[in-house]
């Protein structure tokens, strides 16, 4: 399946005909790529590494609901939370950076970091979240 043109994608997303699926791998990479500011690297960069280890953080978590330290299953907590809001701003800024310049649109669709589906009939996809 072929991506739709720059120009296609535009409509298609303003009308809510679109579902865009990233690959969070290369999406963390790429906004490492275009990060400006030091500390905002530094923690995507922590955010990266840290999302390889979420497997044994999750099993950690589960062997301390066993134990009395309940206060760590909040740090679990917060480490997902973080995760997921890693993760959020990641697909926020790659599908801006999209929609404003079709170069950076091409760069996405052509390195497999994004697959765009745009629904053909008249009724509007549901966003995957």
């Amino acid at each position: 399946m072929t991506a739709p043109t720059h120009e296609n994608f535009i409509q298609a997303y303003h009308k809510g005909n679109v579902r865009i699926q990233f690959d969070m791998e290369q999406a963390l990479e790429i906004l490492l790529q275009h990060q400006t500011d030091p500390n905002v690297h530094k923690t995507f960069l922590k955010l990266k590494k840290a999302k390889k280890n979420t497997k044994w953080l999750l099993a950690g978590g589960l062997i301390v609901l066993l134990t009395p330290f309940k206060a760590l299953c909040l740090i679990v907590l917060l480490f997902l939370a973080l995760m997921y809001l890693g993760e959020r701003y990641a697909r926020t800024y790659i599908t801006q950076q999209m929609l404003s310049s079709e170069n950076f649109y091409n760069e996405m669709v052509n390195e497999k970091v994004v697959n765009i589906i745009v629904n053909q009939s008249g009724s509007s996809i549901p966003e995957l979240k």
